[in-house]
């Protein structure tokens, strides 16, 4: 497993737990924390699925302009080509973030 980075100027801090090259790129799994206001910039992905999993706190999630809450123990899908960010609503959170295929976990990790 790698380390986890520095705290990213967005406020998450990521792990990335299995790559592409451990699965013949079929998947990466990818582990976030963040504290409250920690949010990704609205972005789609070209290639890869995305499903995440909350583990511990709150996220909000936008997709295609409509808000979902998701509390712990639950997820949300992101396919391909939908413009998604998330926000972290609690005081902190955790996230589980399976991408099919792998790939995109090389750019997080650099």
């Amino acid at each position: 497993m790698l380390p986890y980075d520095e705290r990213r100027s967005t406020g998450e801090s990521i792990r990335v737990l299995v790559t592409g090259a451990e699965t013949s790129g079929r998947i990466a799994l990818i582990e976030i924390l963040g504290r409250r206001s920690a949010a990704s910039p609205r972005h789609r992905h070209h290639w890869e699925d995305e499903f995440v999993y909350v583990l511990e706190g709150e996220v909000a999630f936008d997709v295609d302009g409509q808000r979902f809450l998701r509390p712990a123990g639950t997820g949300l899908f992101l396919p391909v080509g939908r413009e998604h960010a998330f926000a972290v609503v609690s005081e902190e959170a955790r996230l589980l973030v399976i991408m099919a295929p792998a790939g995109l976990e090389r750019c997080l990790a650099e």
